[in-house]
């Protein structure tokens, strides 16, 4: 999309013979411009004008501070107008039948024109908003780490409608790698645009594509005070506090959870000992995908004062017993059954499978969520020192 930022011109005055006239003239000037700003702030309006735009209305929602924000309007041959205010410059979504954004944009409080056809969305010029032009910028500037992990998601996915999961999940390290470095383009362009709504509005989604606690507490560290205080700052901030607990360097909390032949366990009770907690389920593909890995790891290690213990989110007990004994499972299997209300889970803030976290024999999260090579790299540099 290109974008521009229109100009206003103004005839300020003719020609005076008196002084006096021009200063009185050029202040009434200057008090009317700064009225007309003073309106521009107040609030926002939209213009559009899209060909080939088939509805009788049109959409536009957002979400602030937990609320979902709404408005329509009346569309007449492609042309539509919205006026209202945002607290901050924030990601719109417009839609047709209030399903599915066929636009994004960043609205602002000024006035902004849409301009295109429906048949052609790719092209549609949106201009007179600041935050939607610095959005481009960043596109472009991350535009080889989206694409890469956009064309690696696209091959996995062909393979998920073949029902192919040798293939769908041959992907898992390209993957990881790729999105990475997707998430590592946008870490860059938010410390090199601190004061950014962009950056602002980037935050979450690095958090939900799997940042690690340590890297969404430093990128966070790096932005303007300002966005701090808004709802995702702050929401973004609890996020932090929350995942404090199992941060690498925090104390394991202790547990007690009833094993699959019913006694009690802690993980007190392995004080002193170096242990793997692992939270899988019997329905999780990956899960079971990577435990060969596990077993592998756990009997070439088991000697070295090394222990797993296997926590499952599972809510059928038959199903979580089946799974333990297909798989061969050889260590200590706990689960209170109720999935992801789970006491440990909730407690370890997992809310993804796999997941795990490698505790020393202190009592502390030394490593988290290996799996694969890594798992076996860690290990074998932890018990050859």
């Amino acid at each position: 999309m290109n974008y521009y930022n229109s100009k206003l011109s103004y005839n300020l005055f003719k020609k005076k013979k008196s002084m006096k006239k021009i200063v009185l003239i050029t202040t009434f000037i200057a008090l009317s411009m700064l009225s007309a700003n003073a309106q521009t702030d107040k609030g926002f309006k939209i213009n559009g004008d899209l060909k080939n735009y088939t509805n009788d209305y049109v959409y536009i929602g957002w979400w602030y501070d937990g609320k979902l924000n709404k408005d329509s309007a009346k569309v007449t041959d492609g042309k539509f107008s919205f006026k209202g205010s945002v607290v901050h410059p924030i990601r719109i979504g417009m839609s047709q039948k209030r399903a599915g954004d066929f636009l994004n944009l960043f609205l602002e409080n000024s006035d902004i024109q849409i301009v295109g056809d429906m048949k052609s969305l790719n092209n549609v010029k949106i201009t007179g908003t600041a935050t939607e032009d610095e959005y481009d910028a960043f596109q472009n500037i991350t535009k080889k780490a989206r694409t890469d992990y956009m064309e690696v998601l696209y091959k996995r996915d062909e393979y998920k409608k073949r029902k192919d999961t040798t293939g769908f999940y041959s992907f898992d390290d390209e993957l990881t790698n790729v999105k990475n470095k997707y998430i590592q383009s946008q870490v860059a362009y938010i410390k090199n645009h601190p004061k950014s709504y962009v950056s602002l509005w980037l935050l979450p989604r690095i958090n939900q594509m799997g940042i690690s606690y340590e890297s969404l507490k430093d990128v966070y560290a790096s932005i303007d005070d300002v966005l701090k205080k808004t709802p995702i700052g702050v929401s973004v901030a609890k996020g932090l506090a929350k995942r404090s607990v199992t941060a690498i360097g925090a104390k394991a909390a202790d547990f007690t959870v009833a094993s699959l032949d019913g006694k009690n366990v802690s993980l007190a009770d392995y004080k002193g000992r170096y242990v793997l907690l692992d939270f899988w389920s019997s329905n999780c593909v990956p899960c079971r995908r990577e435990n060969p890995n596990i077993i592998k790891n756990y009997n070439k290690f088991k000697s070295e004062k090394f222990e797993i213990i296997g926590v499952s989110v599972d809510t059928d007990r038959e199903a979580w017993k089946k799974a333990i004994e297909k798989d061969k499972l050889p260590w200590i299997q706990l689960s209170d059954l109720k999935g992801w209300k789970s006491e440990v889970a909730v407690k370890y803030n997992v809310n993804a499978l796999p997941a795990n976290f490698l505790i020393d024999p202190d009592g502390n999260i030394i490593a988290k969520n290996l799996k694969g090579k890594e798992l076996q790299s860690y290990l074998s540099k932890l018990f050859s020192k």
